[in-house]
């Protein structure tokens, strides 16, 4: 499905590692890395959040889905990692079906997903570094590899100067910044972001999603749910809208 090439922001010698831990970015050979067939999620409580949805998300794309609150645009990213199943429709992500996947090949393919949330998630009892590690750690990276990891994935978020600082020290969009090195220092091929600006003031907005940009430059595919629709004209990127949880491509910025 998809060819490894080099990490453009690792450095020293590639480790001999598992594919399950490979350090690498993710360069596609193929069209699609993930698609919705016809999905409908309809809650226990008979909210209908997402109707006969139809998606197709392609190795190397950069995607806002925008859209009101309550449109389905978070409903659509847990569906995509898993955290949701469909109530009618299929989820396929790199070929496999999810509803299929079942306990560590479930987890293995979440291996290839980060994922970033609008309220951080972070440890307030660790550090940035720590925070950032918390990842590599459950994967079971050596120490090594998780002290030759963290330090390019903070310079990424230009965050290397607060590694020693708790998440009570930084700045709302600092915090987020940590969870977008959290999300890619394990090198996922695709970059799942809920809302990432939705806390942050216009600059710091803007700085969160220029970082994902630079993401992308290097080869991760990147879906981006975000309300602010002038923030997201302004990038000039793929754009699909959720209303009443109806999907509709919206005709590309320019």
């Amino acid at each position: 499905m998809f060819k490894l090439s080099a990490n453009p922001w690792l450095t020293g010698t590639r480790p001999t590692t598992t594919p399950e831990s490979d350090a690498a970015t993710v360069v596609s050979t193929s069209k699609t890395i993930a698609q919705l067939h016809n999905v409908t999620k309809i809650y226990t409580n008979g909210c209908c959040s997402l109707r006969s949805v139809n998606l197709r998300i392609h190795a190397g794309d950069f995607l806002f889905i925008t859209g009101d609150s309550g449109a389905g645009k978070s409903t659509l990213l847990k569906l995509l990692y898993g955290a949701e199943q469909p109530s009618e429709g299929q989820v396929e992500m790199e070929g496999n079906l999810l509803r299929n996947l079942r306990g560590r090949a479930l987890a293995h393919l979440r291996r290839r997903i980060g994922v970033v949330f609008q309220d951080y998630q972070l440890i307030l009892s660790k550090t940035v570094e720590e925070n950032v590690a918390v990842v590599l750690h459950a994967q079971g990276f050596a120490r090594s590899e998780i002290r030759r990891r963290v330090g390019p994935a903070l310079r990424m978020v230009g965050l290397a100067a607060k590694a020693q600082c708790f998440p009570e020290q930084l700045s709302g969009g600092e915090q987020q910044r940590v969870s977008i090195a959290r999300a890619i220092v394990h090198t996922p091929p695709l970059l799942l972001a809920d809302e990432p600006t939705g806390n942050l003031d216009t600059h710091n907005a803007w700085t969160v999603l220029q970082i994902l940009k630079r993401l992308h430059t290097i080869g991760v595919t990147v879906v981006v749910t975000c309300h602010n629709e002038q923030l997201v004209q302004a990038f000039a990127q793929r754009i699909i809208r959720l209303e009443a949880g109806n999907l509709r491509e919206l005709p590309l910025s320019t």
